[in-house]
């Protein structure tokens, strides 16, 4: 198949942790497939647009459920299809001592989800991880703010004069 038509070949789409969704969008744009991002905001917007897999019924936002890594797809994968393999392998990726964790936690999935995210934001090696993780979470029970820069970078969005959705300095 592959020598009488080759456009018929797998593509790797990567999502690299800690991508917002935009960046995934402007990563799968570049590669001509029938995947968008247009199509990626509006499902963001209101994922209920699609057929979510189990547990995704109640998300409000696909921020942080889009699992990082390697995926192929062929060119005619539409957006709901790759969203709803990407959430299946996020599922797949709570094991249940992970979803232990998150319930003794006192934190919804979400709130879990948002928290990763900051913390991968913040740290500059993965080493750092529990330590940062440990202060928000004391100062979550305290009642205090995060006080991180990751939140509003995120905030801020796109940054025309670095070219990234993240400040660079």
């Amino acid at each position: 198949q592959l020598l009488v038509d080759p456009s018929s070949r797998m593509i790797k789409i990567v999502i690299f942790p800690g991508w917002r969704l935009e960046e995934i969008g402007q990563s799968v744009d570049s590669l001509g497939l029938n995947i968008q991002s247009n199509q990626l905001v509006d499902l963001d917007r209101d994922p209920s647009l699609i057929e979510l897999p189990a547990g995704f019924e109640r998300i409000d936002s696909l921020q942080g459920y889009m699992a990082p890594g390697e995926y192929l797809v062929t060119k005619e994968t539409s957006t709901a299809e790759f969203v709803t393999r990407s959430l299946e392998r996020f599922a797949d990726s709570i094991t249940p001592e992970i979803s232990e964790q998150i319930n003794q936690s006192g934190l919804s999935l979400d709130q879990v989800v948002i928290l990763a995210s900051i913390i991968q934001r913040e740290a500059q090696r993965a080493d750092e991880m529990p330590l940062i993780a440990s202060v928000f979470l004391n100062r979550i029970k305290l009642g205090m703010r995060l006080e991180s820069d990751p939140t509003v970078q995120y905030a801020l969005g796109y940054q025309p004069t670095d070219q990234s959705w993240w400040k660079n300095t």
